[in-house]
């Protein structure tokens, strides 16, 4: 069972309900039996006795998987480290993201404090910084898998994904990932208008540079100034104007 294929946690009871719904799209949560039973096509967040079972059923198959991914957010890496020592099959991925998108997507969502966007992008980037620099310290455990790279070229991240945690990479998992992330036109559009059976496929390539067309160059370059060290570190551009950033066409990373 692959690790794209069974994202899920064992206490699914305690998942927001969109992530719930999310697991339509991965086979090896029994998408037939969530598709089959629509357990999650109600627009209430509230769970009915039908969603019980089919919580039921996806926390059996998750017990049962030889693969069990856990996200959590702000573990640093020396402690994921210390439960590697006790957890000899934990591999441990870290995840990071231009902090540019980071705070625009918290803005977006009600997320930011009420601290300046200074404040804000300077502890955000320091603690990133760190991890950073621990994550080089312990470079042959730990997987660094940068946003923007798997969403630009995600067959190509995943197989060395697959291969640091020891797992092979089928051709099934590829046509996964050209399904969801570089569909035919017609195919998006197919989705786009049938039943909410699983999520729309989307252009990834296209997908993590949206948030350049919604900030502001004023949050841009407050955020580039706390920034500039982290922004290096993790290979991407510094825009040196409005006209850089809109271009959608330059790319936010560096070649």
């Amino acid at each position: 069972m692959s690790v794209l294929q069974s994202i899920y946690a064992c206490n699914l009871t305690e998942l927001p309900y969109e992530i719930l719904r999310s697991f339509r799209a991965f086979p090896s949560t029994g998408s037939d039996y969530i598709q089959s039973a629509k357990c999650f096509e109600s627009k209430t967040s509230k769970l009915n006795v039908k969603q019980d079972l089919c919580l039921q059923h996806l926390t059996h198959l998750c017990k049962a998987s030889s693969v069990i991914i856990i996200k959590t957010l702000r573990v640093d890496i020396q402690l994921a480290m210390l439960l590697k020592s006790y957890l000899e099959n934990l591999y441990i991925i870290h995840l990071v993201r231009d902090p540019r998108a980071i705070l625009s997507s918290r803005k977006e969502f009600n997320g930011l404090t009420t601290d300046t966007l200074s404040v804000q992008s300077e502890h955000l980037c320091w603690t990133m910084q760190q991890n950073s620099m621990d994550v080089a310290r312990f470079t042959n455990n730990c997987f660094t898998l940068q946003y923007e790279s798997l969403a630009k070229e995600p067959e190509k991240v995943v197989r060395s994904l697959f291969k640091f945690c020891e797992l092979t990479f089928t051709s099934n998992t590829s046509r996964w990932l050209q399904q969801f992330t570089n569909p035919p036109m017609e195919e998006a559009k197919h989705h786009t208008t049938r039943s909410l059976v699983i999520p729309s496929p989307r252009n990834s390539s296209h997908v993590y540079q949206k948030w350049r067309q919604n900030v502001s160059w004023r949050e841009v370059e407050i955020i580039q100034r706390s920034c500039d060290q982290l922004l290096g570190i993790l290979g991407l551009h510094v825009f040196a104007g409005e006209t850089e950033l809109r271009n959608l066409s330059f790319d936010v990373i560096k070649n």
